[in-house]
């Protein structure tokens, strides 16, 4: 019996221990669980309020179970304050879950915009998640609103916009491009263009060049082409802006850009570049585009091929413009262009190269008989008169011809020895045309050096003033001295006054030999016995200077003689230059006391009325008439009426020339009382003439001064009395 007790008590007591041992495992089990929930609880909770997401779930009842912190932010509450406790206004989770939504959003205070999703449990509660889309709203609508203006852009723009595939098919195009390919809708135009190499560009090459610079440097600008108008082929202008449209490895996958009509600003471009190459008045080719075509012939011609330059100048255009006005010489001019562009083979080229002066391109000429035939043709053509306002101009034409087989091959030889061919015709009497010829380029070096070493003379003394008396028969007393310009060069000795005047007329020399021959003058006449007047002689060059009378006045004051010691000649050109201010010039010269003389006349063609036009002092009859006066009838007349109109008007009538006793006597037959020539005396240095004159009249020279172009001053030549 106690054994079993103890038995028992042993169990029991085991039973106990092992009890005791279950219950601590389980103790130690749930400490570790809970232990467990809690991290997972601190992990869920920081989860939750580490979320951007707000989170709420509810039971079956619409009763709040959890909710994290951002919830409270978003939904702008206190997080003091229990969900459960929530006004329903502020955010009506009931609602929610009653309608069944799954998304809602809410527009909170202040603009903020809630997008709500609601997920159902099994239990019947519901998990909540919140998200701030305010963010997300306002780049929606920006983004819609971008594509609403770039529509309208892309609808309304005045530009056509283009998209098109690499290859050349036609992707997009707004109505802008729609129009100007000649359709009515994007659709339309796309079924239609299938290539636009060949059916857009009318040089298919363009798009080549397109696309080579579009992959060359990702976009060109301002790519102006000529193309058609798709639907009616009709040919425009257009300028492509463009660029590549590229994928996310870089590589090209279209091509976008804009388009703009460019036809008047080709347009434009072509007008300029007409001006440019176009005389504005005849509309003639200009200089410029003469050489350039010149020098593309000569570069172009064949080893057997005749190139042929004309130059042209209108005879007396001068006198037309000075007598009927510049518009009438204008309206001349235009009416010469025409007979010229009319005359000439077809493929010549004409060219106004300024004032009165044309040119003529001639290719592959057969020979040197057809340039002449050419040239004959035109000064019968340009010289018939013209019908100008309704008055009629009479003009006629020299030329000037070069070839290529005689000029060499440089496109500025060829045109130099044309224009040395023209002055030679204007030399030849004018109304005539020249050939260029080796000799004459010789002749042009020659009077070349006598313009510079002329330009020395003044410096180096080398000019000097000779005198020729001029008798009174009645008397044989000398009444006066004429003042002859002379040039000892020191290597040619004499230079003859035909040689170097016309020289210094043309290089621009005159004005200070004129006011250095003035000078020495007036220094002779006050060092003259007996106050014996001395006359000079003025170029027609001189009476472009605007100061020559108050010139002429300072050296008659600076060698302290009275005007009436100068006596002033000119000749006929003088007049013939139709200047209101020439006549001006010799009334104010008069009015100082100074008497006039008009020289060689009779040789002009209106000599008469330029005696009508000014009271003239003295008239020269030129030699011309007095060296056959002795056996020709017609030139004693003339000297007859010569005197008689001298008589009548109260003019002295001086016969030039005189060389013999037999041409003396018949002059004093006819009347005649002054005389000069050589039968008097040969003109002589003023030093042998006046005594005492020693003073130096030298100037600095006169190398430092510009010459004019050396062609242009050869055909602007000027008479002067040698």
């Amino acid at each position: 019996m106690d054994r079993d007790r103890r038995r028992t008590d042993r169990s029991i007591a085991l039973m106990v221990e092992e009890l005791d041992q279950l219950n601590s495992g389980l103790e130690q089990l749930v400490a570790e669980r809970t232990a467990q929930l809690s991290t997972l609880r601190t992990q869920l909770e920081a989860t939750l309020e580490n979320v951007d997401q707000g989170i709420i779930m509810t039971n079956a009842t619409g009763q709040i179970l959890v909710g994290n912190h951002r919830a409270h932010e978003l939904l702008g509450s206190n997080p003091e304050r229990r969900f459960d406790r929530l006004d329903p206004i502020d955010f009506p989770f009931a609602a929610i879950a009653a309608d069944g939504a799954r998304r809602v959003e809410l527009t909170r205070p202040g603009g903020i915009m809630l997008e709500v999703r609601a997920a159902a449990l099994a239990d019947g509660g519901t998990v909540f998640t919140i998200l701030d889309i305010t963010e997300r709203r306002r780049r929606e609508i920006e983004l819609r609103q971008a594509e609403a203006e770039y529509r309208s852009l892309f609808e309304n723009s005045v530009v056509g916009l283009y998209r098109t595939s690499i290859e050349g098919r036609q992707l997009r195009a707004n109505p802008a491009l729609v129009k100007l390919n000649g359709y009515t809708s994007e659709t339309e135009l796309l079924a239609a263009v299938n290539d636009i190499s060949v059916e857009w560009y009318v040089d298919p090459r363009r798009r080549d060049e397109f696309v080579r610079r579009m992959l060359e440097n990702g976009r060109v600008t301002d790519f102006v082409s000529e193309i058609y108008r798709h639907a009616t082929r009709e040919k425009t202008w257009v300028s492509e802006s463009a660029w590549i449209v590229r994928g996310p490895n870089g590589e090209p996958l279209c091509f976008e850009g804009t388009v703009i009509e460019a036809n008047e600003r080709i347009a434009a471009q072509t007008a300029i570049e007409h001006m440019a190459h176009h005389d504005a008045l005849t509309g003639l080719p200009n200089r410029l585009l003469f050489l350039n075509r010149l020098r593309s012939a000569l570069a172009t011609r064949a080893a057997d091929g005749l190139v042929s330059v004309l130059c042209l100048d209108l005879d007396r255009f001068k006198e037309v413009n000075d007598s009927l006005g510049h518009p009438a010489g204008d309206a001349l001019l235009r009416a010469a262009s025409a007979r010229l562009a009319a005359t000439v083979r077809a493929g010549d080229l004409v060219a106004r190269l300024g004032g009165d002066e044309f040119a003529i391109l001639c290719v592959d000429a057969s020979s040197p008989y057809d340039m002449a035939s050419m040239a004959a043709r035109i000064v019968d053509v340009l010289s018939a008169p013209y019908d100008i306002e309704g008055q009629q101009a009479v003009v006629s034409v020299s030329i000037g011809v070069a070839i290529t087989t005689d000029s060499g091959g440089e496109p500025d030889t060829l045109l130099r020895n044309a224009d040395i061919a023209l002055y030679r015709a204007k030399n030849a009497g004018r109304h005539t045309y020249v050939f260029y010829e080796a000799r004459m380029n010789a002749e042009i070096m020659t009077r070349r050096q006598v313009e510079l070493d002329l330009r020395n003379a003044l410096g180096n003394n080398e000019l000097d003033l000779f005198l020729q008396p001029i008798v009174d028969i009645a008397d044989g007393e000398v009444r006066s001295y004429e003042a002859l310009l002379r040039w000892r060069h020191p290597g040619r000795g004499f230079v003859p006054p035909a040689e170097f005047i016309p020289v210094a007329e043309e290089a621009g020399l005159m004005a200070p030999i004129g006011e250095w021959v003035l000078h020495r003058a007036c220094a002779i006449a006050a060092k003259m016995p007996g106050r014996t007047p001395v006359s000079i002689n003025l170029s027609p060059v001189q009476f472009r200077d605007r100061t020559l009378v108050e010139t002429i006045a300072a050296a008659i004051a600076t060698a302290g003689i009275e005007p009436g010691r100068i006596e002033i000649e000119i000749t006929e050109s003088v007049l013939m230059m139709g200047d209101p201010l020439t006549v001006l010039t010799l009334n104010r010269l008069r009015g100082l006391g100074i008497r006039i003389a008009l020289d060689d006349f009779g040789t002009g063609q209106s000599s008469l009325s330029y005696v009508q036009k000014f009271p003239f002092d003295k008239i020269k009859i030129d030699q011309s008439f007095v060296a056959k006066v002795h056996d020709d009838r017609i030139n004693a007349a003339i000297v007859r009426a010569v005197v008689a109109l001298g008589r009548d008007l109260d003019i002295d009538v001086i016969a030039e020339g005189v060389e013999t006793e037999e041409q003396l006597a018949c002059l004093k037959a006819e009347g005649c009382r002054w005389f000069q020539g050589y039968l008097f005396g040969r003109p002589a240095p003023a030093g042998m003439i006046v005594p005492g004159l020693d003073f130096d009249m030298s100037r600095p020279r006169l190398s430092g001064l510009t010459p004019d172009d050396h062609l242009g001053a050869e055909r602007r030549r000027h008479g002067h009395r040698a």
